[in-house]
């Protein structure tokens, strides 16, 4: 059973007999992210394949990109949070004036 466990990490007992704690430490992250890299390079590669399949069906051209039709939670969300001043200021730019109880006025 540890020999299993040993292959998959690619050493052999004797290997981890001989590795600092640190150093096991360092090969067991190198593993679990190239492992995490395997899981998200899988779920892309289906997300890609379906989009090509389901791109010449979609009439009403919703689907502009892959994220369109999933986006993964370790994909950086473009929504930018704003701040109460930046709110304020973008909306007196465009001329529109919210006040406490937001209720929203034309200026």
């Amino acid at each position: 059973m540890l020999q299993i466990a040993f292959g998959q990490i690619g050493m052999n007992p004797a290997d981890f007999w001989r590795m600092s704690w640190r150093d096991f430490q360092l090969k067991q992250q190198g593993f679990f992210e190239l492992k995490n890299s395997e899981y998200k390079s899988e779920w892309e590669r289906a997300r890609f394949v379906a989009f090509y399949t389901l791109a010449p069906h979609d009439v009403k051209r919703r689907l502009h990109s892959y994220q369109d039709l999933i986006r993964f939670p370790w994909e950086k969300s473009e929504a930018v949070e704003l701040t109460e001043e930046d709110y304020d200021y973008w909306l007196r730019k465009v001329g529109r004036f919210v006040d406490k109880d937001g209720k929203g006025y034309n200026a």
